[in-house]
């Protein structure tokens, strides 16, 4: 699984203007699935491979319920930034 050997650290922090969108979605594939920080300090994980996605989507530890287990985003304690 994907976030076994990774670090807490946050090697990509996502640029909230969108200035380089391009450059920057070239940078995220060529560093594979990897940590990101979105708009509001919010940490998530970039995939982009087809075998990356497949394993989360079907891994029964992972939801995609952000009201049903992300208690941050429940409060309105995630600022609603972004597009």
């Amino acid at each position: 699984m994907i976030g076994d050997s990774m670090t807490s650290r946050c090697p990509h922090v996502l640029d909230s203007t969108g200035s380089d969108l391009h450059g920057e979605t070239d940078q995220l594939r060529a560093q594979g699935p990897t940590r990101v920080e979105l708009p509001g300090g919010v940490i998530a994980w970039s995939l982009n491979g087809h075998s990356e996605i497949r394993s989360v989507l079907t891994d029964p530890r992972v939801t995609k319920s952000a009201r049903a287990h992300w208690p941050a985003f429940v409060n309105g304690d995630i600022p609603r930034t972004g597009r």
